[in-house]
């Protein structure tokens, strides 16, 4: 499922707040919900199946598509953070400073 299957954004729909598909549920919700939930449950499905019974005109599938795509985008940030941060040289000049500091519990 693409992210434009999941997700949709139209000004007639909640102000133009991002929304599941033919829905009018925002996602912002699900990510409340994710948030909220207990730090300590490791399998989100608890949650999912909360979420889905207090908005049941949004699927499992959009949920675990939107979560897939989120998971994606945020990994690739990452690695675009890093590697930016590792050719800067200001950023590695910190980085040795602060290691000098406190150390990496290795020497």
């Amino acid at each position: 499922m693409s992210q434009f299957q999941v997700v949709t954004v139209s000004p007639d729909v909640m102000s133009g707040t991002p929304v599941f598909r033919g829905t009018r549920v925002p996602v912002e919700n699900l990510v409340d919900y994710l948030k909220a939930g207990d730090s300590m449950v490791f399998d989100r499905s608890e949650i999912i199946d909360e979420f889905l019974e207090g908005f049941p005109t949004v699927t499992r599938e959009q949920v675990i598509a939107f979560l897939d795509q989120r998971t994606a985008k945020s990994n690739q940030e990452i690695r675009l953070a890093l590697e930016a941060d590792r050719d800067n040289p200001e950023y590695q000049a910190k980085l040795a400073l602060w290691d000098c500091v406190v150390g990496d519990g290795i020497n």
